[in-house]
């Protein structure tokens, strides 16, 4: 038996031998899958991409976090061996001569000066600086300069 059918896609009537003419359920479903395989292939080039950029972001973040490391970090002693300033990772140090107790800080290194504000008294005095070699060079309140010279680490 021949059943003649209409072509959804190009309108003309056909004749195919014993076949079932198709509900519209199955057209729909058939349908579906043709638009979620549309769907999918985007996504297929999309997350790879993005994955990449996501990784490449992150490293250019830690990157940047790590490259700013303070130049000032270790300890630094003054030419005339009296006055001694230790600058630790974590943002604190201490400043002192020689004997007695040492005056704890915290710090924000700013590229070219320091923001050192006292533990006990909680003032803050911004001094300018320059590293020359293994030389630190602060410019005092007094616009006078003093050179201190780091100690090499063990």
């Amino acid at each position: 038996m021949q059943i003649e059918v209409k072509d959804k896609y190009t309108g003309k009537n056909i004749k195919e031998p014993n076949s079932e003419i198709p509900d519209k359920a199955s057209d729909k479903k058939s349908n579906k899958k043709v638009t979620k395989r549309r769907r999918k292939a985007p996504l297929k080039i999309i997350i790879p991409i993005a994955a990449i950029v996501g990784i490449v972001a992150g490293l250019s973040i830690a990157v940047l976090i790590f490259s700013f490391r303070s130049k000032l970090i270790g300890t630094w002693t003054q030419e005339n061996d009296i006055w001694v300033y230790e600058f630790k990772e974590d943002g604190t140090g201490t400043y002192g001569i020689g004997i007695g107790t040492p005056i704890s800080f915290h710090y924000k290194d700013n590229g070219s000066s320091v923001a050192i504000t006292r533990d006990k008294s909680g003032t803050t005095t911004e001094l300018e600086y320059r590293i020359e070699d293994n030389k630190l060079i602060v410019k005092t309140q007094f616009n006078t300069e003093k050179t201190y010279i780091k100690e090499e680490s063990d």
